[in-house]
């Protein structure tokens, strides 16, 4: 889902906080993709980025009922991108997708709510 952010609040960073049941030999990956408004390429064309998980890499649920939060963060703390040799330092239009991936088919990692923020 592409999210557009109010006008006259522009982000230059994302997080993203997901509750999480994820069990040893699983993982789950947080990618996302933004727009500056000024920026003339198409969205959809974007490619989206791999974000960092800000929770240790050793938190794993220890249970079914166990969810856990875990935080990403973009890999340099801004979401800075360059297009057709400009610059953007801010964007407006934004998107998150999650993958979700394990070793076996019977006990996979399941989310329970995800909350992306867009910071100043």
């Amino acid at each position: 889902r592409r999210v557009t952010l109010k006008d006259g609040f522009d982000a230059s960073d994302l997080k993203v906080i997901l509750n999480a049941y994820k069990p040893l030999g699983t993982d789950v990956h947080v990618y996302y993709k933004v727009k500056n408004n000024d920026d003339p390429d198409d969205f959809d064309l974007k490619n989206y980025i791999l974000m960092s998980q800000e929770t240790s890499s050793g938190t794993i649920s220890k249970g079914k009922d166990d969810i856990q939060e875990f935080i990403y963060k973009t890999p340099t703390e801004t979401t800075a991108y360059t297009s057709n040799k400009v610059r953007y330092e801010t964007f407006k239009t934004f998107s998150v997708k999650i993958a979700m991936v394990a070793n076996t088919y019977y006990d996979m990692p399941r989310v329970k709510d995800m909350r992306a923020i867009a910071l100043d």
